[in-house]
């Protein structure tokens, strides 16, 4: 079930139903709806296939508005924006996806919650450009949970990883930077210094040509980056997606050679990478550059939140309380 819905604060099943086609369909009983309800909130389970959250949307769109449109108060929340990534088109004779999904759901909700989404300015840009189209009354009040919300939240929960020790994050290209700051500032003290690395990359093949730090003379040359006095650090890798690890990998092997350049044993640091949205398309093998591996929820059904597990517990980090 990839839709859950919640009527005036109860839980309503919604079932799916496939058809040997490979047509669907929805179906909420009447019978465990509220006599009268009032407001709603549907959520979308992340590792639903997006093409299945098309349909499903639309179905229970469908479902809402011609059996209970009395429904004054509808809530759609998105721990992940289908294609969030697609906020342009690329060019001529591809289409806009973003705009395709936003057009298509969001405006027949009265409040929309999108965790994290890829490129949140394009969010509120397509959804501003049809304001003169529906008029104000029609446009949904949209909620962005920021990543250094979601990075807070999760930080706070695992009681800072589970690992005691000063963070240095990593912005790991230009699109990161600004969501990285805003994780710094809302760490405080936590955080004592930020490395921003930049790529290249083919855009025929997609493949990264180069990847560098930008800043590695002022920052990461700096003692308090090294850590040189003995102290713990965790270097954290920060994005809001990771798709199949090929920006991060060879970030994290950057940092472990620079470390070993500057003579800071193993035993004073540990690299972690943290996304909100853990895709991991290649799974999680290939990521053991990382010493431990952090997302908010898993997109798609790569891997499972046992295997991370797993992969958090296979090394046994030498921690200064």
């Amino acid at each position: 079930m990839s839709l859950k819905l919640i009527v005036n604060g109860f839980n309503v099943e919604v079932k799916t139903i496939g058809f040997s086609d490979g047509a669907s369909n929805l179906f909420i009983d009447p019978q465990l709806m509220p006599a009268e309800p009032e407001y709603y909130t549907v959520l979308v389970e992340p590792s639903t296939r997006i093409n299945d959250i098309y349909a499903e949307l639309k179905h229970f769109i469908d479902i809402m508005e011609r059996d209970w449109p009395q429904i004054q108060r509808r809530h759609l929340y998105l721990h992940y924006l289908p294609d969030g990534r697609a906020d342009r088109p690329f060019t001529k004779g591809y289409a806009f996806p973003l705009q395709v999904f936003i057009n298509d759901m969001i405006f027949h909700f009265t409040e929309v919650t999108i965790v994290d989404p890829h490129n949140p300015d394009a969010v509120r840009s397509i959804i501003s450009r049809m304001v003169p189209v529906l008029g104000m009354n029609l446009i949904p009040k949209v909620n962005i949970v920021s990543q250094a919300e979601v990075f807070s939240t999760l930080y706070r929960d695992t009681h800072c990883f589970g690992v005691k020790g000063d963070i240095c994050l990593i912005s790991p290209d230009k699109g990161a930077v600004d969501k990285t700051n805003a994780i710094k500032e809302a760490l405080g003290n936590d955080c004592d210094a930020v490395l921003y690395f930049n790529k290249e990359r083919d855009v025929h093949t997609g493949h990264i040509t180069s990847i560098d730090i930008v800043n590695e003379r002022d920052a990461f040359l700096n003692a308090a980056v090294l850590k040189m006095d003995g102290g713990f650090r965790q270097y954290v890798v920060v994005d809001d997606i990771c798709d199949g690890g090929g920006t991060f990998i060879p970030i994290a092997i950057k940092i472990k050679q620079l470390l070993e350049k500057h003579g800071v044993p193993n035993t004073q640091y540990r690299i972690v990478l943290f996304v909100t949205h853990g895709i991991f398309s290649k799974g999680i093998s290939g990521l053991d550059v990382f010493d431990a591996i952090y997302t908010n929820h898993i997109v798609a059904n790569y891997v499972t939140k046992d295997e991370i597990a797993a992969f958090n517990k296979r090394i046994k980090t030498t921690i200064q309380e």
